[in-house]
């Protein structure tokens, strides 16, 4: 009846209980990924919360709209930038980049990039260098950025991982940002800085 995820946080609930702790933090959910959905099943879904970027705040997750998830909100902004940019004459792609939770794996302190998508607006510029747009949601503002080659790829991510993603849409290599060249909420200051 209940999946090993959900019994074994009802036994973590459990063993909470016991030791008289007032709160249970069962970890994150995803909204538009249900994998982890079964967190929502445990206590009212008004006492919920969902933790505000923007706001840099809890809010009610109730009051969540799917226009403010990050990765939907990062996918408009850049469809809008990357509309602006092609309207001025300037190629981009967007590409979804897996690869974004490398500082949470890394043993190597580096600034890798951790969006995960972005607009690549330049083809390589010199044998390990890209140019990239990015939308933060934390800031509300477009960030366009060097980035290079992080030579070690297979040091984090075997190549099974990589290999099962379609490589016109994502990319797949892992990236350090090497310089923060503009940063703004408008797409012209943006396209200032190419």
């Amino acid at each position: 009846k209940y999946s090993l995820g959900f019994f074994t946080m009802l036994m973590e609930i459990d063993f909470s209980m016991q030791r008289g702790l007032d709160f249970f933090y069962p970890g994150y959910v995803v909204p538009g990924y249900p994998r982890f959905d079964y967190k929502l099943r445990i206590g009212r879904l008004e006492d919920i919360e969902y933790y505000d970027l923007g706001h840099r705040g809890w809010q009610p997750y109730t009051r969540l709209s799917s226009s403010d998830v990050p990765l939907t909100k990062m996918e408009a902004r850049l469809e809008a930038l990357q509309q602006f940019l092609l309207n001025n004459n300037l190629w981009s792609q967007k590409l979804y980049y897996p690869l974004f939770e490398a500082n949470l794996f890394g043993f190597w302190h580096a600034p890798y990039l951790d969006y995960p998508v972005f607009l690549l607006c330049s083809p390589r510029l010199q044998a390990n260098n890209y140019l990239m747009t990015v939308y933060d949601p934390r800031e509300d503002n477009y960030q366009l950025i060097r980035c290079s080659l992080f030579d070690d790829l297979q040091f984090y991510f075997n190549e099974a991982y990589t290999d099962s993603f379609d490589r016109r849409k994502h990319f797949l290599e892992l990236v350090v940002i090497e310089d923060l060249l503009a940063s703004s909420p408008s797409p012209a200051d943006i396209l200032q800085s190419f």
